[in-house]
């Protein structure tokens, strides 16, 4: 924990991918002072046709959502919510305009980790 999800709301190339993963990785890790062990990335690509903002196509759109356990200050999401916008910005070429990042607390009864307990009986 914590668990980054993209949404790419284009397709991009391997090296893009590969790079945005990487940088987001490395950039929570440092937001959130956590090991980059912990870090764990997903990222899906849609179709350029497969988003909107308004009425208008979402081709340059990323989305980030960043899952935590509860309990982090409103300074870390900050700096994790910067560190990500700007890795957008820097492997995609977006525009900040075109990134979003959410951020979901979890309480640690819903979240289950290794052996099938929840994080809170395993006193994460």
């Amino acid at each position: 924990m914590p668990f980054i999800k993209i949404h790419l709301a284009a397709e991009r190339s391997s090296e893009q991918k590969k790079s945005l993963v990487q940088e987001c990785a490395s950039a929570v890790s440092s937001a959130l002072d956590v090991s980059g062990s912990v870090v764990h990335v997903f990222l899906d690509s849609y179709g350029a046709d497969s988003a909107l903002i308004g009425q208008d196509p979402a081709a340059e759109m990323v989305l980030f959502e960043v899952y935590l356990l509860e309990g982090r200050s409103a300074q870390e999401k900050e700096a994790a919510i910067a560190a990500l916008d700007a890795a957008g910005v820097r492997c995609l070429g977006v525009s900040a305009k075109a990134s979003r990042v959410i951020i979901h607390d979890l309480a640690r009864e819903n979240y289950g980790t290794t052996g099938g307990i929840s994080a809170l009986k395993a006193g994460l």
